[in-house]
């Protein structure tokens, strides 16, 4: 059983009867209850009280003040010692003075705990709280803190703790407005009426806010040296400032302002070193505002923020359902010399309002861009676009993800200007004139759709009619379309000179894999991805039909179309120009228009047919079309490759005009054939089939002339099956 010693500290100092001395001993903490441990009082001077403790030293104290120009001095056994003092009487604590240790000073009051503005409290840790924790909890090293109709908690003044040091700031609401310091430890504010504390080493620290109306309100600054800074709470307001620095090689630092309510942040937050750190800025709803700065970057790779949510809102780290970032608002994730830049994440399940700057680039000597997402089931982007550039590597991408998006030229509103964390429900809206910048810029561009949200929108792309893409400064950059349903593409992307080189558009339709995407380019879309020699290319992947209207300039480069759950259609006004063409579907092919390719790559499901017309001379790699019908219309020679496959069909409908056809592959295997060459001055067909005996043999015209089989002009061979 613990013996409890009971002390009225003014009698200690009785000795020195002058008055003075008695009113300095009354202003530093007095009437104590020793609970466990062994502890020594003394009084060095008249304005300072010392305390020599035992580690684990319990004390219960009637008042724990200090008074302006006094000193209360905890002396402990190490760093690692701590002593826990907690008040029993009625009075709020005052420190209004100085409270020093050199080791870990607990200090529990229910009534209340205001540190004021010219106090400084200078320990190897301190904890400050309004919520109890029990004896044997603390005996234990567990860090429990409940208790119902607990006070507040005001910081007005200067806490240091030691190296490796923490400071714990805990009650049902805290403001801070003075600074707290610490070097290699952690800083916590944790608003609740019951909050446990798993671990102060993990970044993941656990903890729990039993009631969301709890408040923390910063208007002061948390300096975590080389350590850590977390804010928890129902509701946040951050108007100070925050960095938690890494200063050597290998630290960096943590952030974690976090409120199950709304996190309103107007203040600076800084976790730079020679990495940048980790900044997460998370809450039901998140608002940036006013001139804030939010820096994770560093001198040798970028660190990572996350307001709102992480990647897609996915993973362990609480999303918001709505976000909100203001115009003069700054967010970097730089790498500043060498390494690539930072990731950016700005996330709301519901919707997000980005009106500030983002910047994740590249050293300035070396590396690459970075990653930034702009997400959001509805969303509103202001002019601003997110450099993910480097001088001297790759850029990065830049991610916008909202349910419904429209790409129009100039700039529109999607959510109503009331409440800034609503939304009135329509598309959201991205001018073109932002993907421009972004690209120019030698960012990557992703847009995706998701369904985050309770609506009724398909999650379609629609990139409108008279709506141009114009890339005068791009060198082999990407530019990436994923929807959750459709993509539908009636604007432009035009070329006209700069230091323009290929691009490389990437179609994803039907994200989700449900077979009820499609791709849709209209008659009035023009897609020039190829400049000045340099390859671009186009690749789609749709789970239903693709339907191609439009024109289609990848020359040098390949145009690539999948679809899983639908057939692919090519009207005859349209026209694609390519070095490569790589057709899968489940469904029909009909590629019918005015095509330029050299290269062909065929592959349809069982029963389904293949119509292509094409020009120039041309390479089948593989057709595969098992019991279905190839029609093939081509100007020029007619070869295969061989190295893929041969041509299986039930049947084979091949003219070219202009070529001759040679089609070698033993690995050949048709049912039937009707071909036809014409060229000046002669033509040949060359045929080599897996069995003859099977073959059926409609007709065979070279330069219109009829023949059997059999005939000098017209060669047919077997592979020996």
């Amino acid at each position: 059983m613990m013996k409890v010693k009971q002390f009225n500290v003014c009698l200690l100092f009785a000795v020195l009867a002058q008055q003075t001395l008695f009113a300095a001993a009354y202003a530093n903490p007095t009437g104590a209850t020793i609970v466990n441990g062994q502890v020594n009082f003394s009084q060095p001077d008249a304005t300072t009280l010392q305390i020599s403790s035992s580690p684990g030293a319990i004390i219960n104290w009637q008042d724990f003040n200090i008074s302006p120009q006094e000193m209360t001095r905890f002396v402990q056994g190490s760093a690692a010692s701590a002593i826990l003092n907690r008040v029993v009487g009625g009075n709020a604590s005052q420190i209004l003075g100085q409270l020093q240790s050199n080791g870990k000073v607990f200090l529990i009051n229910p009534n209340g705990l205001v540190i004021g503005q010219d106090a400084v409290i200078d320990t190897a840790a301190f904890i400050g709280s309004t919520l109890n924790i029990s004896d044997q909890d603390f005996l234990n090293g567990r860090m429990h803190f409940e208790g119902e109709g607990a006070a507040d908690l005001d910081n007005q003044g200067y806490i240091h703790a030691g190296k490796n040091g923490d400071i714990l700031l805990i009650a049902p609401n805290i403001t801070n407005s003075g600074v707290l310091e610490v070097d290699g430890g952690n800083i916590l504010l944790a608003a609740g009426q019951s909050i446990t504390i798993a671990s102060l080493d993990d970044a993941n620290i656990s903890f729990e806010v039993q009631a969301a109306e709890n408040t923390v309100t910063n208007l002061g600054q948390l300096i975590a040296n080389n350590g850590a800074a977390n804010m928890f709470a129902g509701t946040l307001t951050h108007s100070g400032s925050v960095s938690a620095n890494g200063i050597t090689t290998d630290a960096a630092g943590n952030i974690r302002l976090v409120a199950t309510g709304t996190n309103w942040i107007e203040g600076d937050v800084i976790a730079t070193g020679n990495q940048g750190g980790d900044i997460q800025l998370l809450g039901a709803q998140v608002g940036l505002d006013g001139n804030a700065v939010i820096d994770a970057s560093g001198t040798n790779g970028g660190g990572q923020i996350l307001i709102g949510g992480d990647y897609q809102g996915q993973g362990n780290v609480m999303t918001a359902r709505a976000s909100y970032v203001g115009e003069d608002v700054q967010i970097r994730a730089d790498a500043l010399d060498n390494g690539d830049g930072g990731k950016v994440i700005v996330w709301a399940d519901e919707s997000t309002r980005m009106y500030g700057s983002i910047s994740a680039t590249g050293g300035a000597l070396s590396g690459d861009g970075g990653f930034v997402e702009t997400s959001g089931a509805w969303f509103d982007l202001g002019t601003n676009v997110p450099d993910v550039s480097a001088s001297n590597g790759e850029g990065g991408t830049w991610l916008i993800d909202p349910n419904n998006i429209d790409i129009v030229s100039g700039t529109g509103a999607n959510i109503i200007g009331g409440p800034i964390f609503t939304s009135n429900g329509q598309p959201a809206i991205l001018d073109v004139g932002q993907i421009k910048i972004a690209m120019d810029s030698g960012s990557n561009v992703e847009v995706r759709t998701g369904t985050a949200a309770p609506n009724d929108e398909a999650g379609n792309i629609t990139w409108g009619a008279g709506v141009n893409l114009d890339l005068d400064d791009v060198a082999n950059q990407s530019l990436t379309l994923s929807a959750h349903n459709d993509v539908n593409i009636s604007g432009t992307i035009t070329r006209q000179g700069g230091i323009s080189q290929g691009v490389d558009l990437i179609i994803i339709a039907d994200s989700d894999g449900d077979n009820a995407g499609g791709f849709n380019l209209s008659n009035t879309a023009s897609l020039d991805l190829s400049f000045g020699g340099f390859a671009g290319s186009l690749d789609v992947s749709a789970g239903g039909n693709i339907v191609l209207d439009g024109a289609i300039n990848a020359a040098g480069g390949s145009i690539t179309l999948n679809t899983t759950g639908g057939s692919i259609s090519q009207a005859l006004s349209a026209s694609t120009n390519a070095n490569d063409l790589v057709l899968t579907s489940s469904g029909n092919v009909d590629f019918l228009g005015s095509n330029s390719f050299t290269n062909l790559n065929a592959l349809v499901n069982n029963g389904s047919n293949l119509r292509l017309i094409n020009s120039g001379p041309l390479t089948i790699d593989v057709i595969n079309a098992i019991g279905g019908a190839v029609r093939l219309n081509n100007t020029g020679d007619v070869n295969q490759g061989g190295a893929i496959g041969g041509l299986v069909a039930a049947s084979l409908d091949i003219t070219t005009t202009g070529g001759d056809v040679s089609l070698f592959d033993s690995r050949n295997d048709l049912d039937s054939i009707l071909a036809s060459a014409t060229e000046v001055g002669g033509g040949s067909l060359f045929f080599n089939y897996r069995d003859v005996d099977d073959l059926t043999v409609l007709e065979l015209i070279v330069n219109n002339n009829s023949s059997s089989p059999s005939s000098s002009f017209a060669d047919i061979t077997t592979g020996g099956d």
